[in-house]
């Protein structure tokens, strides 16, 4: 038995051009990486004003152990700790905001990386890193990602990527 054939032929300029456009921003999807990096930076700036990480769950609070750190007179004599005369300024993770003002996006056509650039005194640490990841004496605050072993976004998160991703094929083709 013969197969029967059958083709096409698209004979207009127009949808055409069209195709070609696709094609390219495909290939180059750096505003779309863009997008879903401003989205990401959006997101956790949020989280500094609701104290909850990417899942929903609220941060710990500062630890009794902390709070006496903070509050003792011998930290507060240190140099630099003059901000804590009056107490512990300021919330959660933002008693100087550097933190939560270094984070920041780069992205390019296949990537987007998201993070923040806060060090600790000496450069030793990364502060995000640590308050992502949780330490053995401290307890995780997530800032970026609901499993910081796998790198997961949040379930909100998630979707708001998979929208952004959406309309930017949808644009593609609008």
């Amino acid at each position: 038995m013969i197969e029967p054939t059958f083709s096409v032929e698209i004979d207009d300029d127009q949808l055409l051009a069209g195709i070609d456009h696709a094609i390219e921003q495909l290939q180059h999807p750096r505003p779309l990486m863009d997008a879903i990096g401003a989205y990401l930076v959006q997101a956790a700036e949020l989280r500094f004003e609701t104290k909850t990480d990417p899942s929903g769950n609220a941060w710990a609070p500062l630890s009794p152990a902390t709070i006496d750190i903070y509050t003792s007179d011998w930290f507060k004599a240190q140099p630099g700790n003059e901000v804590f005369a009056d107490g512990i300024p300021g919330t959660l993770l933002e008693r100087t905001r550097q933190l939560r003002n270094s984070l920041a996006f780069n992205a390019g056509d296949d990537y987007v990386d998201v993070g923040t650039s806060r060090a600790s005194k000496g450069g030793k640490w990364q502060i995000g890193w640590l308050m992502e990841t949780g330490t053995g004496r401290m307890p995780r605050r997530g800032i970026l990602v609901a499993d910081p072993t796998t790198g997961a976004l949040g379930a909100d998160d998630q979707a708001q990527v998979l929208v952004r991703v959406s309309r930017f094929l949808g644009g593609l083709f609008g």
